[in-house]
């Protein structure tokens, strides 16, 4: 059989590279590629006398180091070698002609995993009372909570920011990044008929466009300000950091503009993020760190803020 790497590759390529490509060549080679992995899971099948996801679920209970039961049970938390297995079974699904189209995680409610299980083990061949199966049912819902949490996230950025409800988020960013200047004499903002009481805020010099910044969240939403206030709030010492590169700060600087805005970076930072998430490039990163799905999408934020800067 080939290795694992190889694997994991050629379905990544399958699942998530070839859809982006629509050029002839592409779908000659997804046909070619396609069907040689079809010829070699044959084969597979009928040497071993069982399907790839059932092999997946006895390799990643192998790996476990004698935790399985425990962790199938409830009392641990997945090995890497568990969490591993339910991303490539994950793949396998998406990619199985039985189930790729008409199984929507997200839509499957808490108590129909063990029917799902059930099913897609029937068609699997992986006996009910194996192991094979509890790690199964254990793999459709952490892949349900992954979905879930997609969904949710999508669908922060339809939730508009507005100056009065957000207000607090931020000040805590102007406080957090710029606390000499927070110091200094109040500044008034009005917002349509009512004026919102901000110790000497100023948007701009955060890196957004006017002195209203809901205005600029009007694509992510509350989901990008939502990272960017963590990010500030919580990575203190680098966002300063970030913040005082950017410029944005200075007002009257050579070009008499900041070398890039600060909050703008943030929203299209968000908008990358977003689009990973739909294409499914998140999916691997998400299963394997699926006990604290909102730590991995914050800590994502900051590295590509940091990172992006050059």
């Amino acid at each position: 059989m080939p290795s694992s790497s190889f694997k994991d590759s050629l379905l990544f390529y399958l699942t998530f590279q070839v859809p982006r490509r629509r050029s002839l060549l592409s779908t000659c080679c997804l046909i070619i590629v396609s069907h040689i992995w079809k010829m070699i899971r044959f084969v597979y099948r009928l040497i071993t006398r069982t399907t790839e996801i059932h092999r997946l679920s006895t390799k990643a209970l192998l790996g476990s180091k004698g935790d399985a039961v425990d962790v199938l049970l409830g009392r641990a938390v997945m090995g890497e070698s568990m969490r591993l297995g339910v991303w490539r079974i994950w793949m396998m699904i998406r990619l199985s002609n039985t189930f790729a189209g008409d199984l929507n995680f997200e839509k499957v409610g808490r108590n129909q995993i063990y029917s799902v299980s059930r099913q897609l083990a029937k068609v699997k061949g992986i006996p009910l009372e194996s192991l094979e199966f509890l790690f199964l049912n254990h793999a459709i819902g952490t892949i349900r909570r992954v979905e879930i949490f997609k969904q949710t996230t999508r669908g922060l950025c339809d939730v508009q920011v507005t100056l009065m409800i957000h207000k607090e988020s931020f000040i805590e960013m102007w406080q957090a990044l710029l606390p000499d200047l927070e110091k200094k004499e109040k500044n008034y903002i009005m917002v349509g008929t009512n004026i919102l009481d901000f110790k000497c805020f100023n948007s701009i010099q955060l890196g957004f466009q006017g002195s209203d910044p809901s205005t600029d969240f009007r694509a992510m939403g509350v989901l990008a300000l939502t990272l960017i206030h963590r990010f500030s709030v919580s990575r203190v010492g680098l966002a300063r950091h970030i913040l005082q590169t950017s410029n944005s700060t200075s007002l009257t600087c050579d070009q008499d503009e900041p070398w890039y805005s600060f909050g703008l970076a943030g929203i299209h930072i968000t908008a990358f993020i977003v689009s990973l998430l739909d294409s499914g490039g998140l999916d691997r990163l998400l299963v394997m760190g699926y006990d604290d799905l909102d730590g991995i999408l914050n800590d994502l934020f900051g590295n590509l803020f940091y990172f992006g800067q050059g």
